[in-house]
């Protein structure tokens, strides 16, 4: 999903490298998801603060993302949102290359 989604760093990502997950949450926020206005993704721009888990939380209600217990299965479930935007967002360039890659 990481390279699906262009991330720069998709390769090399650790998600429990506490910097990279905060990170990738920023990334998807600023470039995919887009579901905050702009000043109101500062507490998520802050990755170095105590209070960011904080933040992050009410981020994921926001989103109305299920109580998930592992890093891994949260950030699946915002890759798996920003793939659906994505998708959304750019759907008639995916449905021509798919009708491309049928037609033979």
């Amino acid at each position: 999903k990481l390279a699906a989604l262009n991330y720069p760093s998709a390769e090399n990502f650790d998600v429990q490298n506490q910097t990279e997950f905060r990170g990738l949450v920023l990334w998807l926020e600023d470039q995919k998801i887009r579901h905050l206005k702009i000043d109101d993704r500062a507490g998520l721009r802050q990755v170095n603060t105590p209070d960011w888990d904080k933040q992050f939380q009410s981020y994921l209600n926001s989103l109305e993302c299920p109580k998930l217990t592992r890093r891994e299965e949260t950030i699946d479930w915002l890759l798996g949102l920003a793939v659906r935007l994505e998708y959304g967002d750019n759907k008639e360039t995916y449905s021509k290359h798919n009708t491309q890659n049928v037609d033979m």
